[in-house]
């Protein structure tokens, strides 16, 4: 705004600017897919279990995926699962922590979690949320094909969520 202080000076200024920033829209929108944010949890106390850390990693190693951590809620299995993402980080090019209390579906396409440069939902792009989900599956395992993901799916039904097959399926680690 120009009567903001640090604003612009005057028009030419300020038309300078806003064709810049057009510009460099148009170069992000056309530039190609990546993941706009990484996944890095916070520090928290955590105290042994190590030897369930290495087993978890071991499991990758060998190709066995997914490995799903079970058991009763508030004994500790999204604190194990970050933990394996702090300890093991340098490992993987992409980390994506997907909270799935809303279904597996809501997680993927909830832009706010795993954002991808130049794709975004709109009705009129997409027409449903059914539609991006399929689209941004797709455009993940483009992504993944090049290079070691874990995706972590905390709190996922993996009983009965429809959306399991399909990221089941996907060329990434999967923790659940």
């Amino acid at each position: 705004y120009r009567n903001t202080p640090a604003g612009f000076t005057d028009r030419l200024m300020e038309e300078t600017f806003r064709k810049k920033l057009e510009t460099e829209r148009h170069k992000d929108s056309e530039a190609a897919p990546r993941l706009e944010k990484e996944y890095h949890p916070g520090v928290e106390p955590f105290v042994g279990r190590e030897r369930l850390l290495q087993e978890i990693h071991g499991r990758f190693l060998a190709g066995e995926n997914p490995v799903i951590l079970n058991g009763v809620g508030g004994i500790g299995k999204s604190a194990l699962a970050r933990t394996y993402v702090r300890k093991f980080r340098e490992e993987y090019g992409h980390i994506v922590f997907l909270p799935c209390e809303k279904g597996l579906r809501a997680a993927v396409t909830d832009d706010s979690h795993c954002p991808i440069r130049g794709f975004r939902y709109s009705h009129a792009a997409y027409g449903s949320a059914k539609n991006y989900y399929k689209a941004k599956i797709q455009i993940l395992k483009e992504l993944m094909a090049g290079e070691r993901f874990l995706v972590v799916l905390d709190n996922c039904d993996w009983f009965t969520d429809p959306c399991l097959k399909e990221v089941f399926s996907m060329p990434c680690d999967i923790l659940v």
